[in-house]
């Protein structure tokens, strides 16, 4: 009876929690994330921490904030920890100094529910030194009513904010009952050290209010509470944590690498508890990072709490090889960080070479290899991973030019040039490239491109001003001068890109008749105009848009034949490009449901060692997959530099690459396919019977998977991270009738033989 008994209360109380977490979902998008004022006045709440960085992993130093109600006023005090020796700040500034943002500080956004004002938000931050900034959205004009405070120890600093929190309601109902969104958040930033930013949400964009969580001024909490002080991994590539709890009931702590359990145990009190466990790594990822994910358990095992991010590798790519594709070298140099280990080149899963590995750097021979695809497998220890490269032949096919007088136009969600489906693919910024050989881009925007590339161009009447403040500032007659450009436009025979604004969220200021500036409060009714003006003048062309801010599209759908965006949840601020990637693409296609989408990709973006040759490969495909019609990969902000040889290798490859199958899979019908979770593909068969099946390994893992393809059969294929596959399979060979008698005859007459034998 006691066990049937624990047994339906462990069940209710499940219930109750996947209830009480599906509430916060739906209020917030983030469940879980909970911040519950204590009913009595003057105690402080259970602490905000466990802050997650950009990228989605575990942040180099943790964070806890503290809320407290007195009267009027509200308290938020952050406990930022870590070492303050080598903290990076600027001396005490003004109020509102935008400096302040540049070094270490906090951040606190409030929105309280019941404004009425589009979802207008309180925007906080304090640096060490004591500098404020305060701003009612982006209006520095608001001042808050309250006071601030900072104070720096030894393992920590500390800020603190007290505001009467009735100045921040405009609907002018009381705190008390009520539930604000917010979030905390936390610039690190160590000397010679590039900033690491951080929040409690762990959402990519601090300011977006559907991902806030919530401030409840009322209600319960449970009485066990996780506290994450540390979340790293030691030199060897062990989990170093360092864990509390609050509560005086015992509770269990669970941890898993990447799905795996690597730890268990009972949290009795509420002292911190040092943590050190293997992660029992066999196949290390590309980028070498594990997801951790650490759960609290109650009396009957009952989740409580979870957290869950990646971690960053002590050290960089395990395996690095200096080209993607090899044309006319001899040797293939791949260089590792773990060492001793045993290379091995393998074709279709058969061994070809096995080399053992002694040194940081290894140079293997490509003698006697044909062209074709292969893979270096790397092992040492107990851990293994693995590189894809190609040889090609000795001479590589020459790209053809595009018609010079060639016509490019919109067709449903893709494009055609001169009535074939037309895939655009191009580099953005960057002064200096440094391709093997030329790539051969669609689109003339940076370098790389094929001759009669399609031209890219902006508009004329605008330039871009830091003062009054950032944006474009157009000229007092710039209708007149875009009517100009555009009857010239209209007067070219060669099709042309234009784009009619890049970064288009950014404001939009009018010069006034005095010369100075005014900002246009609804700046983006510009470029639906622009472009009303434009396509009446030149119908023809076809014109695009470029947004950065995902949360500002909506006001851009009309404003463009085609709309060119940036993720920045993937493509650009993601350390894992591919993580959100499709449920980025398929916020943006909800948006835009018939028109054709450009993805940009971060190729220098965050910065220029973190995306990999493999990741944008692998975003190129993805949106091909999607249904995407172009992508432009940004190279700007420093750019690539020139040993950075395999990635440079692989872009030199992706126009040929896409090329050889992008007509046959717009052109030929779809068959069905069936795919694991981790697998994105589409496979469609030709007017002869031939079939053309292209997948993409969706993670940063090797995968094992057979498939049943259409027209080809079932085939077992081995995945490298992020790698796609091309698949084809030729038309049946139809015998003629004549032959096949004239066979079936001989094989008649040798049976007949042997009977006689």
């Amino acid at each position: 009876m006691k066990k049937i008994f624990f047994l339906l209360i462990t069940v209710v109380f499940a219930i109750c929690m996947t209830a009480c977490s599906t509430r916060v979902k739906k209020q917030t998008g983030i469940p879980g994330k909970v911040i519950v004022l204590p009913a009595k006045q003057g105690v402080k709440s259970l602490p905000a921490g466990a802050f997650i960085s950009l990228g989605n992993r575990w942040a180099s130093e943790q964070t806890e904030v503290y809320t407290e109600l007195k009267g009027d006023t509200i308290k938020f005090e952050f406990v930022c920890y870590g070492n303050t020796d080598d903290l990076e700040w600027s001396a005490k500034k003004p109020t509102d100094d935008m400096t302040l943002f540049g070094g270490e500080h906090v951040e606190l956004l409030i929105a309280p529910r019941g404004e009425n004002d589009g979802g207008r938000y309180y925007h906080l931050a304090l640096n060490p030194a004591g500098s404020l900034y305060d701003a009612k959205y982006r209006d520095t004009d608001w001042g808050m009513i309250g006071n601030t405070k900072t104070e720096i120890k030894k393992d920590c600093w500390i800020a603190s904010f007290e505001l009467k929190h009735m100045a921040l309601t405009l609907d002018k109902t009381g705190a008390t009952g009520s539930e604000w969104n917010i979030n905390f958040c936390r610039t690190i930033k160590k000397k010679g050290k590039e900033a690491e930013h951080s929040s409690w949400t762990g959402s990519s964009d601090f300011h977006s209010i559907p991902t806030m969580g919530l401030l409840q001024f009322s209600g319960s909490e449970p009485t066990d509470h996780l506290r994450i002080f540390k979340c790293a991994q030691d030199k060897n590539g062990n989990l170093e944590l360092e864990i509390g709890k609050t509560g005086k009931e015992h509770a269990f702590l669970q941890i898993f690498s990447s799905g795996e359990l690597v730890h268990s145990s009972k949290l009795s009190d509420t002292k911190p508890l040092k943590i050190n466990c293997d992660l029992k790594k066999q196949y290390v990822s590309l980028k070498g990072m594990k997801n951790i994910s650490i759960y609290l358990l109650g009396p009957y095992r009952v989740p409580i709490q979870n957290f869950s991010a990646n971690l960053v590798p002590v050290v960089g790519e395990v395996l690095a090889l200096d080209k993607f594709e090899y044309i006319n070298e001899k040797d293939l140099i791949c260089k590792v960080a773990k060492f001793p280990g045993k290379a091995e080149i393998k074709k279709d899963q058969k061994l070809i070479k096995a080399y053992d590995v002694t040194e940081k750097e290894t140079k293997i021979s490509l003698n006697g290899l044909e062209p074709g695809r292969y893979v270096l497998e790397y092992s040492w220890g107990k851990n293994r991973t693995s590189r894809v490269f190609f040889i090609a032949p000795e001479k590589l096919a020459e790209l053809p030019e595009l018609p010079p007088k060639g016509k490019l136009a919109v067709s449903g969600k893709n494009l055609n040039f001169d009535g074939k489906p037309f895939y655009l693919l191009g580099i953005s910024g960057g002064s200096e490239t440094h391709f093997p050989v030329n790539p051969g881009f669609t689109l003339n925007y940076g370098k790389g491109f094929r001759k009669n590339a399609l031209p890219y161009r902006g508009i004329p009447g605008r330039r871009y001003v830091r003062k009054p403040i950032s944006g474009y500032a157009y000229v007092k007659n710039w209708e007149s001068v875009i009517t100009k450009h555009f009857e010239k436009l209209k007067k070219e025979e060669k099709s042309s890109w234009n784009l009619l604004c890049y970064e288009a969220s950014i404001k939009v200021l009018h010069t006034k008749p005095d010369g100075s500036l005014k900002v246009d409060p609804q700046g983006h009714l510009i470029y639906k105009k622009i472009y009303e003006m434009a396509k009446k003048i030149a119908p023809e062309s076809v014109f695009s848009i470029q947004v950065d801010r995902m949360d500002a599209l909506k006001n851009y759908i009309d404003c463009s034949d085609v709309l060119e965006y940036a993720g920045w949840n993937s493509s650009y601020h993601r350390i894992n490009m591919i993580e959100n990637f499709g449920k980025d693409f398929d916020f943006v296609r909800n948006l835009a449901p018939e028109k054709p989408l450009v993805v940009w990709l971060g190729g220098s973006i965050p910065n220029a060692t973190c995306r990999t040759a493999e990741e944008i490969r692998a975003g190129v495909y993805y949106t091909i997959l999607k249904g995407g019609a172009g992508n432009i990969i940004h190279m700007g902000h420093g750019g690539i530099p020139k040993e950075r040889i395999r990635f440079w290798s692989m872009l030199s490859m992706l126009q040929r690459e896409v090329d050889s199958f992008y007509s046959d899979l717009k052109t030929w019908k779809e068959a069905d396919l069936k795919l694991p979770e981790n697998i994105i593909g589409k496979a469609v068969t030709g007017p002869s019977g031939e079939s053309l099946v292209i997948l993409l390994n969706l993670t940063d893992l090797e995968l094992q998977q057979e498939f049943d393809l259409p027209g080809i059969g079932k085939k077992k294929l081995i995945f490298t991270p992020f790698e796609p596959m091309i698949i084809r399979s030729k038309p049946p060979v139809k015998e003629k009738k004549a032959e096949k008698k004239q066979g079936e005859k001989a094989e008649k007459t040798v049976q007949k033989e042997q009977k006689k034998n």
